[in-house]
């Protein structure tokens, strides 16, 4: 008998994205052992219950005000016991996390097979999201076999000699994951709309959270919604304000303007039809640079860079960094043309997971 397929994550967005991978191995008969590092506690546990997935071992890795080399030295302690070549058949790690990383660097030394998936996203500049792009930089050059959501990471991965053979463009999972829900959901764009008393405005949803962008960033990006509350009326801006305490002590510049409504983080279930509902989406997250235009949302990307260039290219979405000024002209821009191109297949068509599982149960045989 074949040794389990192990899918290692701990984070939120990781866990959006190996659930249907965890799904479709289950579906096959294929032996699978998820293990949960519980970087994001609570928050992954949320995705999971939302696709029905217990994770065979749990190892709490948080902690209170941990930073990333904090986690990395623990999680270096703590996985050679559970990923070896004895009770391994190939570790399967996401994006570039600080869990994936861990993963990555235990499966080379105890001499696992690695499959990355969504390998190939590059920024180009290692401090353009920190540390996410030197993890995933580190993470390709230590995989066997490299999931490529797209033909342009595939194109970062050869420019960094990685083997053409070992590349495969899959598309990216989330896009299957967020199938799965808007199926299950049975709320309707003005249901959602009424929820949020937008049925007669232009509804804007708000989301940030990004390390880089704590501090004087995230004050421009508040400051610049204010603003355009303050010049338009038929405005609605919902913001699911993120836990962390840099984004916390910042809200006093949103609170005294109505047309903002501050809520309480969703869970995936009720984000992802509030996603479609919106006119429109500012965002510093990569996860809904993906998501957005599967559901035909346009968005502008509160980043300086971006490593899905793709969202850029095909017109979905804007790069517009943090610059109060540029974020208000760009927002407004965007209100006066009101160009929706609908729903795209820009980094996925639904089927990621299957062709990931068909090369998996080929590299454990």
């Amino acid at each position: 008998m074949n040794k389990p397929i192990t899918i290692l994550f701990g984070t939120r967005p990781e866990a959006i994205k190996v659930a249907p991978v965890i799904l479709k191995l289950r579906e096959k008969n294929i032996p699978v052992r998820v293990i949960h590092t519980g970087q994001h506690a609570e928050l992954a546990d949320e995705i999971l219950r939302t696709f029905d997935i217990k994770p065979d071992l749990r190892l709490e890795m948080m902690k209170k005000s941990q930073t990333p080399i904090d986690l990395l030295q623990r999680l270096l302690k703590s996985l050679p016991e559970w990923i070896s070549a004895e009770h391994t058949g190939v570790l399967l790690v996401q994006g570039d996390t600080t869990t994936a990383l861990a993963g990555a660097l235990t499966a080379h030394h105890q001499q696992v097979p690695l499959a990355h998936l969504e390998a190939g996203l590059r920024s180009g500049d290692r401090s353009q999201p920190f540390p996410e792009e030197a993890n995933r930089t580190l993470i390709s050059h230590l995989a066997d076999a490299h999931f490529a959501p797209t033909a342009s990471a595939r194109k970062n991965l050869l420019a960094e000699n990685i083997s053409p053979e070992s590349i495969h463009i899959t598309g990216n999972s989330v896009v299957d994951a967020l199938q799965m829900i808007v199926k299950r959901s049975g709320h309707s764009v003005s249901e959602i709309r009424g929820k949020y008393s937008a049925e007669k405005k232009k509804l804007i949803l708000l989301t940030t959270h990004r390390r880089e962008n704590f501090g004087e960033p995230l004050r421009q990006i508040f400051e610049a919604v204010s603003e355009l509350a303050s010049r338009y009326r038929d405005l609605k801006i919902l913001f699911p304000a993120h836990p962390n305490p840099n984004v916390q002590d910042l809200l006093h510049l949103l609170d005294h303007q109505p047309s903002i409504e501050l809520i309480k983080p969703l869970n995936y279930l009720e984000f992802v039809p509030l996603m479609a509902a919106s006119d429109l989406i500012l965002t510093d997250s990569g996860g809904i640079q993906e998501e957005a235009p599967a559901l035909g949302t346009p968005v502008l990307v509160l980043r300086k860079k971006t490593e899905r260039p793709e969202l850029i290219e095909s017109g979905a979405g804007k790069l517009i960094g943090t610059d109060k000024q540029k974020i208000i002209e760009a927002t407004e821009f965007y209100l006066q043309t009101m160009n929706h191109t609908g729903p795209a297949e820009i980094f996925g068509d639904g089927n990621t997971a299957e062709r990931v599982v068909q090369i998996l149960k080929e590299m454990n045989r």
